[in-house]
């Protein structure tokens, strides 16, 4: 970790590591090393511990937000196709009628 040794530039870990400055920056980024700043990267859901600086979540929260996302796709699949199932009859004009009266 380079926050037990803070002292060691980013190019001299990379030239001990016999690996190139950017893949030591990657896998800082991807949390794969911790740096010195690591305990300011928390997650901005629920503040525990962030998978790396540019992916400000925990894994808890990201596996939340993509069931919740897998959801609201689902849900939106089922409107689409009874739409399109409705379109035509009777009730699915009263029911676009009645849609566009909300604004939806």
């Amino acid at each position: 970790e380079l926050s037990q040794t803070p002292d060691v530039s980013i190019e001299m870990l990379a030239a001990r590591a016999q690996v190139t400055v950017a893949c030591v920056l990657r896998m800082l980024d991807e949390g794969l090393i911790a740096g010195a700043d690591a305990a300011d990267r928390t997650c901005g859901q629920c503040g525990a511990p962030a998978i790396s600086a540019r992916q400000r979540l925990c894994a808890r929260c990201l596996l939340n937000l993509d069931r919740q996302l897998s959801r609201e796709l689902r849900h939106a699949q089922k409107q689409k196709a009874h739409r399109a199932e409705m379109k035509g009859t009777a009730h699915g004009v009263l029911s676009m009628l009645r849609l566009k009266r909300r604004g939806v």
